[in-house]
């Protein structure tokens, strides 16, 4: 048994993470439930699910929630959205690092969380261009507070950048402004820094060349290197 699975225990582990497809076959990749078609989604588990989303106080009841709520998001379940409300509120990283980065060990749990709402928008989307419309808005208030967050802890912007561009939702063009600035105005910065900065260049050299013409002029001539200075 898992490491995982012997803190979750059996039951809610099975509940979340063991699935089998029409055939019977047990499905072997995750990610494969959470890209699942519409017909395939398991609806007698979403109420069991659903009540896994609990406030937490330890990281270790934290995985249960998130875990759960992940697997809502991707099946357009809105519970999971306003369980990740809670999450963003409460500052559910200062519970522990759920979720370190496999290279730099930094806290991974909003660009986690991102992947989820930007999961439960697709879902709704693939539905209907209203639930999609209406996802959109249920998610971006919260999108914009992890935004935020990532001024002043270290997120990796490859989570959301490339959505972002694929769909043209400028939206959050002023608030990545105000993280571009933020990244370039940091004496030290960090490699998520590093490589936002370039990213956003690439962004705005899309969506705004003017605001990046006024960003270089003020930081000078930004490298597409990840390079550290």
């Amino acid at each position: 048994m898992s490491h995982l699975a012997r803190l979750m225990g059996k039951e809610v582990f099975d509940l979340i993470f063991t699935h089998y497809d029409s055939d019977g076959k047990k499905i072997e990749d995750p990610e494969d439930v959470l890209y699942c078609d519409e017909t395939e989604i398991d609806h007698s588990r979403i109420k069991p699910l659903t009540k896994l989303l609990l406030p937490a106080s330890t990281k270790e009841e934290l995985i249960v929630s998130i875990e759960a709520a992940k697997l809502l998001a991707s099946w357009g379940v809105e519970e999971a959205v306003d369980y990740f409300e809670y999450c963003i509120e409460n500052r559910i990283d200062k519970l522990g690092n759920l979720y370190p980065d496999r290279l730099h060990s930094y806290n991974v749990i909003y660009e986690h969380i991102t992947d989820a709402l930007l999961h439960y928008q697709a879902r709704c989307s693939d539905r209907s261009s209203l639930d999609g419309d209406l996802a959109l808005e249920k998610v971006k208030p919260l999108i914009l507070d992890i935004l935020e967050l990532s001024r002043i802890l270290p997120y990796n912007m490859t989570w959301i950048l490339p959505t972002l561009k694929r769909k043209k939702w400028k939206l959050f063009a002023s608030e990545l402004e105000l993280c571009f600035t933020s990244s370039l105005s940091k004496e030290k910065k960090s490699h998520c820094d590093h490589q936002n900065i370039i990213e956003l260049k690439l962004l705005f050299q899309n969506w705004d060349p003017i605001f990046l013409s006024d960003i270089e002029k003020k930081f000078g001539v930004i490298s597409n290197s990840t390079k550290k200075e």
